[in-house]
């Protein structure tokens, strides 16, 4: 019996500290540049670059919860306003916290990926999907 209660002591000294730990983690990689490593394991991981007049961000996780942290990160880093934001596709873990990162912010990404978002962007619960394409003469460049 007293075994028993041990193990349980133990075993919820464990789980408190794994959900204690577990919070995103933004790791410098570069000059001005930074990953972001999600909590959420449904949310993708972003990256930002933090330049001299604005901050460019790739990916912005699943949805406006997920955004507001990867805002909150970027924040405690800089306070430059994200100007461009980098969709590599257009699975909604990837572009889902784009109206909270940057609500102003350029979208840049392939023409497939603005085609497909645009087409989801009319199935209801997907309405939070920002897009404002980059100029054209750019996303010819990146596509």
């Amino acid at each position: 019996m007293r075994n028993s209660k041990f193990l349980g002591v133990v075993l919820l000294v464990s789980i408190c500290s794994a959900l204690a730990a577990a919070e995103p983690t933004v790791k410098p990689i570069g000059r001005g540049l930074y990953a972001y490593i999600s909590d959420n394991d449904a949310s993708a991981n972003s990256t930002f670059l933090v330049g001299d007049a604005g901050i460019l961000v790739v990916d912005t996780g699943l949805n406006a919860t997920e955004g507001s942290k990867l805002l909150g990160a970027i924040r405690r880093i800089s306070g430059l306003p994200v100007k461009y934001i980098v969709n590599t596709h257009y699975h909604p873990d990837h572009q889902g916290g784009n109206t909270v990162v940057g609500p102003s912010a350029v979208v840049i990404t392939t023409d497939f990926t603005r085609e497909r978002t645009l087409a989801l962007q009319k199935y209801p619960g997907e309405k939070a999907f920002h897009f404002e394409p980059a100029d054209l003469t750019l996303q010819q460049q990146v596509t």
